[in-house]
């Protein structure tokens, strides 16, 4: 019992310092097994500039790059599972002019070692959105595809834009019906604000738009997905902490949702912890980063502040929400600070 407590204050009190030192203006956490909640935490403000609006359990937050994880990944999972897809799929199979780029798989992609930059600012590079994949696929690869990793939103837009021929639906669409109804994840979305979306709780600002001069709250923060209308496939998902401990619950029931109802086989939730880049420099299942091969912990972050992990050793998944980015992204202390947050959300589990 006195283990349990001490574990339980030290997750307060490093949840509690993140705000009270400004490392991010406020926070929603959780830690979750199969079966549901086992600790939550909620402190700070959804918003501080112009006004302080305080955070909610409810408030809803700009995911940035989990969508790579919360969305397109889960999307081409239910798709292959179907039969809509392979992994070994070529570039080519979907678009004919995609030059050094036409050999390269969706494994490839998914596993960030396809040979793609990391990202540009779209808008400094092309005209309109439509140009956006041709711009992609006709620019020269950063390296050899399957020789290193290096963490691409190009690659993950690529993705996006392939689900879209699939399906013959815009990725948001596609995402809602193969994944954020199923799972009930009821207000997660893209373009939350066009959507109408329930917010009582309101959603975690982020940061000033420098076209503007307004504060983005409720509108996507990562340029490219917001010059791509919002809908790209590396991020412009908006959720709340509650829809996400569904979707953990999924992750660590071998695929079932937490209605019962079987959402993904084991046998794919697996693909996520797999090693698929063994021989590189950095591990890497489908979509997610592997933390540690050994114990075949995964997860991933997101740029404004958001992080998931998930050890199935253990049956535990972590989330953290914070909107670190508000008012400016030159405050960074919180990305060297997650590993820490895990650290002791295992603490926690292993203790109650």
């Amino acid at each position: 019992m006195g283990n349990a407590i001490v574990a339980r204050n030290a997750l307060d009190g490093f949840l509690s310092e993140l705000v009270s030192r400004k490392i991010t203006p406020g926070a929603v956490a959780a830690v979750c097994d199969a079966q549901g909640l086992r600790y939550s935490w909620c402190g700070g403000d959804r918003q501080i500039v112009p006004e302080h609006l305080p955070m909610l359990p409810e408030t809803i937050f700009d995911l940035a790059s989990l969508t790579k994880v919360v969305a397109t990944t889960m999307v081409l999972a239910r798709l292959q599972e179907r039969g809509e897809l392979d992994y070994t799929m070529r570039l080519d199979t979907f678009f004919p002019s995609c030059g050094v780029f036409s050999q390269v798989t969706l494994q490839q992609i998914a596993t960030h070692t396809g040979g793609f930059i990391a990202e540009e600012r779209l808008w400094d590079r092309v005209d309109n959105p439509e140009e956006v994949i041709d711009y992609i696929l006709t620019s020269p690869a950063l390296y050899e595809p399957g020789t290193q990793v290096v963490y691409s939103c190009f690659g993950f837009i690529i993705l996006g834009a392939i689900i879209e021929k699939i399906t013959g639906k815009r990725l948001d669409t596609a995402a809602k019906e193969l994944v954020f109804d199923p799972l009930g994840m009821t207000r997660t979305s893209f373009n939350p604000l066009q959507q109408s979306v329930i917010a009582p709780a309101g959603f975690a600002a982020t940061e000033v738009d420098e076209r503007t001069g307004g504060m983005l709250c409720g509108t996507v923060h990562d340029e490219n997905a917001r010059f791509l209308s919002g809908i790209a496939g590396n991020a412009g998902c908006f959720s709340c902490l509650e829809d996400l401990v569904l979707w953990c619950r999924m992750l660590l029931g071998g695929g079932v949702a937490a209605d019962g109802s079987r959402f993904l086989s084991a046998k794919t939730i697996a693909l996520f912890s797999h090693d698929f880049t063994p021989t590189l420099a950095e591990a890497r299942g489908l979509g997610f980063k592997v933390f540690e091969p050994a114990r075949e912990i995964f997860g991933h972050t997101g740029f404004t502040g958001t992080s998931v992990w998930v050890d199935p050793s253990r049956g535990i998944a972590a989330l953290l929400l914070a909107n670190r980015v508000h008012p400016t992204r030159e405050e960074r202390r919180l990305i060297d600070l997650r590993p820490e947050f895990h650290r002791l959300a295992t603490s926690f589990a292993e203790a109650n």
